[in-house]
């Protein structure tokens, strides 16, 4: 046995490094060398599977792993006492600098919580901030909530707590599957959720979901949630957080698959998350289902593709009374269906910009790209409705009443079905500098009056000539109607009156690159491909170069193509197309990450479109 010593002068005079404490070799179990280590200590377990329950000292040290989660198990299942069967259980006091890394944590059903259910199968913590990385958390449950971890932070330490790098597979629980956050508290200290891989959670019940927030705030950033059968995210009562650079693929669930929130205050943010092939079986949200009464959505720069909802809103379901603030910018909806709202059905949305989106090919029966509803006055600025269908009506734009929506700028190209834009007896939009192109039967439609014809200024009926929206590239090349035809009182960056749709065209840009969605989920040995299409944007040619791109994984390995040579000799080429293909490294890095495609053009370097995780 050993015990930390100090001089008293150095323990004062800077942190004590801790000393390390080896399990089985000093210890024969983890509980006892836990009891026996001091501030900042280190318990360093061998491989083996281990039968306990451990409860944390109330201080903060280190619980690693020698060999990783696939060799090193804490088992839960043989719990003494049924009340505090938590695989692992913190109970108060711990901060950031606690730690558990490198195991797998399972078997646990939970510590009973104040109303009589359990709670935190694998990991329980009550008033405390422990950081919980590198782990996997599997096989815990049933309880009520957090089969994986629940945390309850009301009177945790001031620090933000971590759970990072971990994957969380099959957890049992009637609610959260996985975590589940709560703190009846007012500041801003976050948990911040990162790097996580979320799978096989749920089994298809309303109130279920992956992880829930409950009166917090999280942030939650560069997780992949996949084959869930639950909302991955659900934000409830006050729940708040910022969701930041995650995926969400081949989740299922009755509304909402990757999203749904109920919270009656704060606000939530998702930005540059990827929303791929969600489905919303029984109601609306195929993706996101936000019908939260007094919550900010600020929703920007996402992608949206290839979800379903049997409702309304195939990617996304928004019913919001903002009280402070709310944005709908630069979003890509693709290949999105329901019945209503096939890319987004919007009500509520007050007077905040919906603005920069781009919808393409969505279909639903009524708004095969979107709709507005329910007292909405959002103003709809410069968004491209392009090859959307519709079986009923709005094959671009359904608008029903009572809706006061102002629409500036927007683009309406090769929607079929139904006319482009059609109005409800009732709704009264504001449309002014729209452009009208190649809608088959007809542009704009009325059932029941014509407020929707009435109220029409400068429409534009010119080609938009954009380089290539069914590879992905909206922005018009040179000589399209859509150039300096918008409202003369608004500018674009480049300092020329506003184009008409959401990407606008940038005088003096050599091209435009589209990166085809890329298989979401990397696996060791599988191919990574993505396609990338080229197309000049000022229009004369005479552009050549060679186009080289890289796939850069933040686990640490990259794979590097030429894609060869291209030229644009004629005045008007065509959009070109390269294709990228590569087999990941055996074996792959531990843990969930990142892959980007960046991509040099001729010199130029070109920001990724998509960033994916595994």
């Amino acid at each position: 046995m050993r015990h930390k010593t100090c001089a008293l002068l150095l323990c004062s005079a800077a942190p004590a490094l801790g000393a390390t404490l080896y399990v089985p070799a000093d210890y024969p179990t983890i509980q006892e060398a836990l009891d026996a280590a001091l501030e900042s200590d280190e318990v360093l377990v061998a491989p083996g599977t281990y039968v306990e329950n451990l409860v944390f000292p109330g201080h903060d040290l280190s619980l690693l792993s020698e060999q990783g989660p696939a060799a090193t198990v804490i088992d839960g299942s043989e719990a003494e006492d049924p009340s505090a069967a938590a695989t692992i259980a913190f109970l108060g006091g711990e901060s950031g600098a606690a730690l558990v890394e490198g195991f797998t944590i399972t078997g646990g059903t939970g510590y009973e919580l104040s109303w009589g259910d359990q709670g935190g199968g694998g990991i329980y913590i009550a008033d405390a901030a422990p950081t919980i990385r590198g782990n996997r958390i599997a096989g815990n449950g049933p309880v009520r909530d957090g089969g994986g971890i629940y945390m309850d932070r009301t009177d945790a330490p001031d620090q933000r707590g971590a759970i990072v790098d971990n994957l969380f597979a099959a957890n049992l629980a009637n609610g959260a599957g996985a975590i589940y956050v709560e703190a009846w508290r007012t500041d801003d200290e976050s948990v911040m959720i990162e790097g996580n891989r979320f799978e096989s959670h749920g089994t298809g019940l309303v109130d279920q979901s992956v992880v829930t927030i409950n009166d917090y705030r999280v942030w939650l950033g560069g997780n992949l949630f996949q084959n869930n059968r639950a909302s991955c995210v659900l934000f409830g009562f006050i729940g708040s957080g910022e969701l930041e650079e995650n995926a969400f693929v081949d989740n299922e669930a009755p509304e909402g698959a990757a999203l749904r929130s109920i919270s009656q205050a704060g606000s939530v943010t998702l930005a540059r998350n990827f929303f791929v092939r969600n489905h919303a079986l029984a109601g609306d949200g195929g993706a996101v289902r936000a019908v939260a009464p007094q919550q900010d959505f600020i929703i920007n720069d996402n992608v949206f593709y290839a979800n379903s909802a049997t409702g309304k809103g195939g990617g996304l379901r928004l019913r919001c009374n903002f009280i402070d603030r709310g944005t709908l910018l630069r979003n890509v909806f693709r290949d999105n269906s329901a019945d209503q709202g096939g890319g987004a059905w919007v009500e509520f949305f007050a007077h905040y910009p919906f603005a920069d989106n781009v919808f393409y090919g969505n279909s639903a029966r009524r708004g095969g790209a979107a709709g507005i509803a329910d007292r909405s006055s959002a103003v709809l600025l410069n968004n491209s409705f392009v090859g959307n269908s519709a079986t009923e009506s709005g094959a671009g734009l359904q608008i029903d009443a009572p809706a006061w929506p102002v629409l500036i700028n927007n683009l309406f190209a090769e929607n079929s079905g139904a006319a482009a834009c059609e109005c409800a007896s009732g709704a009264m939009p504001d449309i002014d500098y729209t452009l009208m192109w190649g809608n088959p039967t007809g542009n704009f439609g009325s059932q029941g009056d014509t407020h929707c014809l009435g109220a029409i200024a400068n429409l534009v009926l010119e080609d938009p000539q954009l380089a290539g929206p069914a590879e992905g590239i909206y922005a018009p090349l040179w000589g399209s109607g859509a150039i300096d035809a918008g409202d003369p009182t608004r500018f674009d960056d480049d300092g020329t009156r506003s184009d008409i749709g959401a990407q606008p065209f940038e005088r003096g840009s050599l091209m435009a690159v589209h990166l085809g969605v890329p298989n979401p989920v990397l696996e060791a040995g599988r191919s990574a491909s993505a396609s990338i299409f080229v197309a000049p944007l000022y229009g004369y040619g005479g552009y050549s170069g060679l186009i080289q791109s890289t796939f850069v994984s933040d686990t640490g390995f990259s794979l590097s193509r030429d894609l060869g040579p291209f030229d644009f000799g004629g005045p008007s080429p065509d959009p070109i197309e390269r294709s990228f293909e590569g087999l990941l490294p055996e074996p792959l890095p531990d843990g969930p990450g990142g892959l980007g495609l960046s991509t040099t053009i001729g010199g130029e370097s070109r920001v990724p479109v998509f960033v994916i995780g595994r």
